[in-house]
């Protein structure tokens, strides 16, 4: 049997918080002999106010949130997908992207969604 288990949490804008719950959250699911975890959108950090979401907002390569889910997934030796994660593409230019994290901790695929 494939198991699968959807993380849910309620995002605030504490970015390590979120990762903290997520963590507790995917222990959980691992406890229970999970597969293959989900999490929610925007779970790393939650906020209407675009200026904060620029000025907190960073790459994948530096995200606080994304690095915590790939030592997760490689030490649990699980596939996540993450909802999606605010990544910051530019100096003004933000993206609502779903990423894909294998079981060696490395991101096997992206997508950026358009609404």
């Amino acid at each position: 049997m494939f198991r699968v288990s959807c993380i849910q949490l309620k995002s605030n804008n504490n970015i390590q918080y979120n990762l903290n719950r997520t963590t507790m959250l995917i222990n959980k699911a691992i406890k229970q002999k999970t597969d293959f975890i989900i999490t929610p959108e925007v779970s790393s950090h939650f906020s209407h106010n675009k200026n904060e979401l620029l000025k907190v907002c960073t790459s994948m390569k530096k995200d606080i949130y994304l690095n915590g889910i790939k030592k997760l997934a490689k030490k649990y030796k699980k596939w996540i997908l993450i909802g999606s994660l605010i990544i910051k593409v530019s100096r003004n230019k933000l993206v609502n992207r779903s990423i894909l994290v294998d079981k060696r901790g490395k991101i096997k695929s992206f997508y950026d969604k358009i609404n």
